[in-house]
């Protein structure tokens, strides 16, 4: 069965690779500038929309009796929540946060993203990886929302 988990799935592990070699480690005052305040993240984030290419593709798979979303927990801990058939499918991970750069893992694999906007009720985070499956990567903008 092909789910918004396994797409997600697909997504965050091809995002893995990506953001792995983004990952830059700095001291000094430039963590000033790359840092983001860890607690406006602490809340359930709600899919939105991929931006690609100069093209915003609307996020598509919630349903009428829920929205998917990903909410993050002060303990370092991440909830993926698919709602498929107005059930809920939950994928536990770990985070860390180190200036903008987002860390989530599990037992299987680690992800690195840039968060690229964090307010009180948006969410932006960017990698690079093969989007379209045309085996060129792409930079991707994952947007979501609080409500």
């Amino acid at each position: 069965m092909f789910t918004k988990t396994n797409i997600l799935m697909k997504s965050i592990q091809k995002i893995i690779l990506a953001g792995l070699a983004i990952t830059a480690f700095s001291c000094g005052n430039d963590d000033d500038n790359n840092s983001v305040d860890s607690s406006l993240l602490l809340k359930k984030w709600y899919y939105v929309s991929d931006k690609v290419a100069g093209e915003t593709i609307p996020y598509d798979d919630h349903e009428p009796c829920g929205r998917d979303y990903s909410e993050f927990l002060s303990n370092g801990t991440m909830n993926d929540v698919d709602v498929f058939n107005c059930e809920l499918f939950t994928e536990n991970y770990n985070y860390t946060l180190n200036g903008n750069q987002l860390t989530v893992s599990d037992s299987q694999f680690t992800q690195t993203v840039t968060i690229t906007k964090l307010t009180a009720t948006e969410l932006e985070i960017q990698s690079s990886y093969d989007y379209d499956d045309d085996g060129d990567n792409e930079v991707v903008t994952v947007v979501y929302t609080a409500l």
